[in-house]
C-alpha cells in the first residue's frame, strides 16, 4: 500500500469516526436520551470527546428495564448505582425520570429556569426530602402518590409550594426554615394557607417559627377561613412573646377539630408583647370551645413566663380528653424555679 493510499484511507476513516462526533450537541443529547441507560453510559469510552457527554445529559431517564434489572440483584445495588449516577452528573438537569422508587432525598441542588420547568417524574414516590435546595419555584413534581414531604431551608419558600398543590395524598408535611422573616406579606401567607387547604388527606403538620410568623401576618382576628378536618398531629415553634403568633396558634388549633397530639417548641426572641399577650390569653373568648379530641400535649423549652403559663392553663381547662401533658423546662431554670413553675401551672384545683 502506497503512502498516498494510507493517507487517503486514514482521512476516510477519520471522516467516518467524526461523523457523529461533529453533530450538534443537542442532537447527540437527543440520541443518547433514547438509548438504554447502560448503552448511553458506555459511550464514555469511545474517545476523550465522549467521556463527559453522558454525564452532562439534560434529560436523565432511568426506565423500567433499568430499574427492574438492578432491583432484581438487590435493593442496595439499586441505591448505589442511582446515587453514583446522580453524583457524577455535571451541568443542568431539566428532566429526571425514575420508576419503582418510593423515597427520594435531594440536597443541596439548585434548580434553574429553562424553557420548561425542571421535571422530576417519580410515579411511585411516597417520601420526598428537599434540603438546602435553591430555585425550587422552577420545579415540577410529577408524583401523584406522594405522602410525606419535608422541606428544609429552601429559599423562595412561598413560590415553591405551587408544585405540590396537586399532591392530594400528602398526609405528612414538615416545613423548616431557619432564617428570619423579612418583608413577609399577606399575599405570601395566603399562598401558604391555600397550600394547606389543598391537602385533603393531611394528618401531620410541622411548621417552624418562620412559617408561624409568616402566617400570623395575615391573621384574621375573628378566626381562620378554613378547617383542617383530617389533621391529628400538629407541631409548631412559637414565640409567646408575640401577640400575632400566640393569637394565630390558638386560631389554628380551633380550626383542627380532630387534633389529638399537639407539640410546641417555645422560642423567645423579643418579649415585646408580653403584656398584650397576657391580656389576650385572659380574655374568655380566646379559646371559646373545648378541644374534645386532644389527648397528648408536649411543650419544650418552657421558661416559666406568664404568657407560657397562661397558655398551659388554657389548654388544661379546655381539654376534657387530655391523657398526658409533658413540659420540658428550659435548662437554665433552677430546681426551686422548676417546683414553683409547676405549682403555678398545675395548682391543686387542676391536679
Amino acid at each position: 500500500m502506497t503512502q498516498d493510499t494510507k493517507r487517503a484511507k486514514t482521512a476516510v476513516e477519520g471522516d467516518r469516526e467524526d461523523r457523529i462526533s461533529d453533530l450538534p450537541r443537542n442532537v447527540i443529547d437527543h440520541i443518547l436520551v433514547h438509548l438504554p441507560v447502560q448503552d448511553a453510559a458506555r459511550t464514555c469510552v469511545l474517545s476523550k470527546s465522549w467521556r463527559y457527554i453522558w454525564i452532562m445529559l439534560p434529560n436523565l431517564v432511568l426506565d423500567n428495564q433499568f430499574c427492574h434489572e438492578l432491583i432484581g440483584k438487590s435493593e442496595s445495588s439499586f441505591r448505589e448505582v442511582v446515587d453514583k449516577i446522580l453524583l457524577q452528573h455535571m451541568g443542568d438537569m431539566v428532566k429526571f425520570v425514575l420508576n419503582n422508587v418510593v423515597t427520594l432525598r435531594l440536597e443541596p441542588i439548585t434548580f434553574v429556569p429553562t424553557s420548561e420547568y425542571c421535571v422530576i417524574k417519580v410515579p411511585l414516590l411516597a417520601k420526598l426530602i428537599l434540603s438546602y435546595c435553591a430555585g425550587v419555584q422552577y420545579l415540577n413534581i410529577v408524583s401523584p402518590g406522594l405522602e410525606y414531604l419535608y422541606v428544609r431551608d429552601c429559599p423562595y419558600y412561598y413560590l415553591m409550594l405551587n408544585c405540590f398543590m396537586n399532591c392530594k395524598n400528602l398526609s405528612c408535611l414538615e416545613l423548616t426554615f431557619e432564617e428570619e422573616v423579612y418583608n413577609s406579606s399577606h399575599d405570601e401567607s395566603s399562598t401558604v394557607e391555600k397550600f394547606l387547604v389543598s391537602l385533603p388527606a393531611l394528618e401531620v403538620l410541622h411548621l417552624c417559627s418562620f412559617f408561624v410568623e409568616l402566617l400570623s401576618k395575615g391573621i384574621v382576628r375573628n378566626g381562620l377561613r378554613f378547617m383542617l378536618n383530617c389533621l391529628r398531629h400538629l407541631s409548631l415553634v412559637v414565640d409567646f412573646g408575640k401577640l400575632d403568633q400566640t393569637s394565630y396558634v390558638l386560631q389554628l388549633i380551633k380550626s383542627i377539630p380532630n387534633l389529638s397530639n399537639l407539640q410546641i417548641c417555645v422560642e423567645r426572641k423579643t418579649g415585646d408583647d408580653d403584656g398584650a399577650v397576657v391580656k389576650y390569653l385572659d380574655t374568655p373568648d380566646c379559646l371559646e370551645r373545648p378541644l374534645n379530641k386532644l389527648e397528648l400535649v408536649t411543650i419544650d423549652y418552657c421558661d416559666g413566663s406568664d404568657t407560657e403559663l397562661l397558655f398551659v392553663k388554657l389548654l388544661l381547662s379546655h381539654s376534657p380528653s387530655l391523657l398526658r401533658m409533658c413540659i420540658e423546662l428550659y435548662e437554665n431554670i433552677s430546681i426551686k424555679g422548676e417546683r414553683d413553675l409547676l405549682m403555678e401551672a398545675f395548682p391543686p384545683s387542676l391536679s
